[in-house]
């Protein structure tokens, strides 16, 4: 995680279904902010990220993992096949777990198109899984749960952000195919869903923020439909999805904004879906 301009090796739990502050769970094992990670609903793993100082940041290819029941420190998993910084975003189908996009180096445009794997339950190195359609770093995603993973958004140069989306069958390594676009061009995104209904949000521009959120459904490939709006704009969503109970619930149906300002942070958050599994 990230304080202030400070990478942080902390990590925090709470309750999806119980509004309240967040408590201490352990601690990383090396101090970093901007990667990945992804979950089977038992075990989580982090990957990657922004490692070493402030103004002297480098991508890293650590992963580690925690026991989601358990309060202790993480402990290493391996490396990831390609070295990433600056959000890679990762995702699960509950056997697998899948980190696309990122940086590969501090100089603009580093943006990756790539997308590798591991099986969480089996400690050890990332294996190559394909490329997305674009390279792009500050990317969006989030899954099904059981089979299918989405990529959202980006950075593809020093100046552009990108509306693409773009997905992959989990359990079939191969290439990203074409999903659709979002309704606004964002970099910054972070994502969550129910299962069925992929939410994203907290996207930012070069000029500014939106806080506008979209939706899709994951089964059907297509372009996002507008959602709604949050209350904070920009690179402040924070993707809980590791941590869930269930990796296909990615949040247990709700999504959150989380903003840290110099005298603290604030903590908000939405339904994804109605009980009855409607948007």
């Amino acid at each position: 995680g990230i304080q202030g301009y400070t990478s942080t090796d902390h990590l925090d739990v709470f309750n999806f279904y119980s509004p309240g502050n967040s408590t201490n769970q352990g601690n990383l094992t090396a101090v970093r902010h901007g990667g990945g990670a992804a979950s089977d609903g038992s075990r989580a793993v982090f990957a990657g990220g922004n490692m070493g100082p402030p103004g002297n940041w480098a991508p890293g290819n650590l992963m580690d993992y925690i026991e989601i029941s358990s309060n202790s420190n993480a402990t290493e998993f391996g490396d990831l096949f390609q070295s990433r910084m600056n959000r890679l975003a990762g995702m699960s189908d509950s056997v697998r777990g899948v980190f696309g996009g990122g940086q590969t180096s501090t100089n603009y445009p580093s943006a990756t198109d790539m997308i590798d794997y591991v099986t969480i339950a089996t400690p050890g190195n990332a294996l190559e899984f394909g490329a997305l359609n674009t390279p792009r770093q500050e990317i969006g995603g989030c899954s099904d749960g059981a089979s299918r993973g989405v990529w959202a958004g980006g950075q593809y140069t020093s100046t552009a952000a990108t509306t693409l989306i773009d997905y992959v069958t989990m359990s079939t390594p191969g290439n990203a195919a074409t999903f659709g676009d979002l309704t606004l061009a964002g970099l910054g995104l972070q994502g969550t869903s129910n299962g069925s209904s992929g939410v994203f949000g907290a996207r930012q521009r070069q000029s500014g923020k939106y806080t506008t959120m979209d939706y899709i459904t994951i089964a059907t490939t297509g372009n996002a439909t507008s959602f709604g709006t949050h209350a904070y704009g920009g690179l402040g969503l924070i993707l809980y999805a590791a941590l869930s109970g269930n990796p296909g619930l990615n949040g247990s149906g709700k999504i959150y904004s989380q903003i840290g300002v110099s005298s603290g942070a604030s903590t908000d958050y939405w339904n994804v879906v109605a009980d009855d599994g409607t948007i």
